[in-house]
């Protein structure tokens, strides 16, 4: 007994090629996982910014980069979205002073 199939026994037929996607198809794919993982990302971020520590401090470094006047706080601990705890907040603007102790 042999493996190979009999000479007289009709070959089957070849298997068909696997069918390709269109390619806006799998544009459309890329689309869409690309824009879920900036949603992802961007969620991520603003968890860390609002939820640690450290958020907190980058929040406030940012604040006191870009606000308008002169920002200086003094200690800040916690988190945006919890136990906040600011002492020594002072914000100058040209008339208007806010100060909380």
């Amino acid at each position: 007994m042999s493996d190979e199939p009999a000479a007289d026994t009709p070959a089957s037929p070849p298997p068909a090629p696997p069918r390709r996607r269109s390619r806006w198809l799998r544009a459309l794919g890329w689309f869409f996982g690309v824009l879920l993982a900036l949603l992802l990302l961007i969620l991520g971020a603003l968890g860390w910014l609002l939820g640690t520590d450290s958020g907190l401090q980058a929040l406030i470094g940012l604040a006191r980069d870009h606000a308008p006047g002169t920002l200086v706080v003094g200690k800040a601990e916690g988190r945006v979205l919890g136990d906040l705890r600011l002492s020594g907040f002072d914000w100058r603007n040209g008339e208007l002073h806010v100060q909380v102790a």
